[in-house]
């Protein structure tokens, strides 16, 4: 219990100090300055390796100005801070929301495993991603990448994108911060979605 208690106040304030890039993350507003793009596809990393801290059943919430905004959730969180590359590890889930007074959640990603570097402040998301951004748009991939310096997520994998009227898919993918303009370099095609409500009844 004390070794959960301990984490959690270290995990505030280093939420506090990632709020920014949790922002970026969540679809929010664009921040930081321009760094050169580096894509990681592999991990020779071991679970069982030298952590600095662990906690299971994450579920924090973050407050901005006094009010809470963002919510983290993951079955395990591992700190490897002492590592060459400090790092933090989600094996076993990652979701991380945008929330209301309500907590209810306005924006949303997902991922069967997640990377995060700290001082590189790189996102690497793996396996069954979605999204959902503040206008209700749908990604879906099997890895996403995002740098903040780069102001841009980026994926080469296929991605598909569910939208109000249309669906897209297609791979070598790159997107702003807020997902609001996104270009295909293979694009598979496009289908319309057509409104039924006249034929339904």
């Amino acid at each position: 219990m004390r070794r959960k208690k301990i984490f959690l106040s270290f995990a505030k304030v280093s939420i506090h100090q990632w709020l920014g890039t949790l922002a970026i993350f969540l679809l929010i507003a664009p921040l930081g300055c321009g760094e050169k793009r580096g894509e990681t596809t592999q991990h020779g990393f071991s679970i069982d390796s030298a952590y600095s801290m662990l906690t299971k059943d994450v579920d924090v919430l973050v407050s901005d100005s006094g009010e809470t905004r963002y919510r983290l959730k993951a079955k395990e969180w591992y700190i490897y801070s002492t590592d060459t590359r400090p790092y933090w590890y989600f094996p076993k889930g990652f979701v991380s929301e945008k929330i209301d007074s309500n907590k209810n959640s306005l924006a949303r990603i997902e991922a069967d495993t997640a990377y995060y570097y700290i001082e590189e402040e790189v996102w690497n998301l793996i396996g069954n991603i979605s999204v959902i951004n503040l206008d209700g748009d749908q990604f879906f991939a099997h890895t996403l990448n995002w740098k903040k310096g780069d102001k841009q997520i980026y994926s080469n994998d296929t991605v598909t994108i569910i939208t109000k009227d249309k669906i897209l898919k297609g791979s070598h993918f790159t997107a702003n911060q807020d997902f609001s303009k996104y270009t295909f370099y293979n694009s598979r095609g496009s289908m319309k979605l057509k409104e039924e409500e006249g034929t339904s009844q």
